[in-house]
């Protein structure tokens, strides 16, 4: 009896009304260069479109190495859930992640894993494209090796937090430290990150962009985003103050964590409505004083939560009559 192979990198992609993009996803999984030892886990989460009948038809035309497998959810729960059933079923080493609207460029899983099995790294971090109406836009990544050093670029947004262009090893997500709450449908990138970063021992860096992430519009943030969204950005801070709670080296990420709550507070100040913005004007008053600390966000982000922090009540009428809403985020 031929003893079962454990596959090298499940690739996993959940599916939720995508039926523009889901073919152009799919297939570029299909045309990678390196196909033994690859599995992809395609999660549907309730997706009331034609997405997961485009990829049965795919599936089934398919002649190739890769074997997908298609999860289903009996009701829509949300990205991490969807995350977690393919982490959960997932047998791969090494773990990949895409989002459906995205794809791939065919040697990806090929240079992936050729870098990570020769540097022995527990996470390669690559550079990625960033595709918009009005063209594409090439953005390289921070080089780090030491995991600590990138955690503090992930918490201060030097190294952005994003799953999709960066290969774990699976052993990764299995700790006990590893928890997301469903309702977490933004910031939850950056809980994946902090935690698997934390438990490396080693990161690697390839100079080169394999993943295309779709922005039709490139101020699309600021059209899409809604209190809802915005609340569960706060509600990944409360997920990480308590991730950090019972570290021995948590003083070691307090000023770039402090980062972090400034630039999610922004966009809560910035983008929230009046009424969530009354709500949580008055948080995180312990990283006021480092708002100027670090470059990463604009000049005038940092003079919105100075005027915040110095006088709330001043700060609500600028709101009142500018239209900072989108203009702060174009000039980040």
């Amino acid at each position: 009896m031929t003893e079962k192979v454990q596959p090298l990198i499940s690739v996993i992609v959940p599916v939720y009304n995508v039926e523009k993009y889901i073919k152009r996803c799919v297939e570029s999984i299909m045309r990678q260069t390196f196909t033994d030892g690859i599995e992809c886990i395609l999660i549907n989460d309730a997706s009331p479109d034609k997405s997961i009948q485009i990829i049965e038809n795919l599936i089934e035309e398919y002649k190739g190495n890769i074997q997908f497998r298609i999860l289903s959810h009996t009701k829509n729960k949300g990205v991490v859930a969807a995350r977690q059933t393919g982490i959960n079923e997932a047998s791969g080493k090494y773990l990949s992640f895409l989002d459906s609207d995205d794809y791939i460029e065919p040697d990806m899983l090929h240079d992936f894993y050729k870098e990570i099995e020769r540097s022995k790294a527990d996470i390669i971090i690559a550079d990625y494209i960033t595709d918009t109406e009005k063209g594409s836009t090439y953005h390289r990544q921070q080089a780090r090796q030491l995991p600590k050093e990138a955690l503090s670029d992930i918490l201060t947004d030097k190294l952005p937090a994003f799953i999709w262009n960066k290969l774990y090893k699976r052993e990764l997500f299995l700790n006990k430290d590893f928890h997301i709450p469903e309702n977490i449908n933004m910031g939850e990138d950056l809980i994946m990150n902090v935690i698997a970063f934390y438990h490396a021992r080693k990161i690697a860096y390839i100079n080169k962009a394999y993943i295309h992430y779709r922005r039709e519009n490139e101020y699309s943030f600021c059209n899409t985003i809604d209190n809802n969204k915005l609340e569960s950005q706060k509600s990944s801070v409360d997920v990480l103050e308590g991730f950090f709670s019972d570290k021995d080296d948590k003083m070691d990420f307090y000023v770039p964590f402090m980062e972090a709550k400034n630039r999610i507070k922004t966009a809560i100040l910035v983008m929230g409505d009046n009424k969530l913005r009354k709500k949580y004007q008055k948080i995180f008053p312990e990283a006021n004083k480092y708002i100027f600390n670090y470059d990463v966000r604009s000049f005038k982000q940092k003079l919105l939560l100075y005027l915040n922090s110095f006088s709330p009540l001043l700060f609500r009428y600028y709101m009142k009559f500018s239209s900072v809403k989108n203009s702060i985020f174009k000039s980040a």
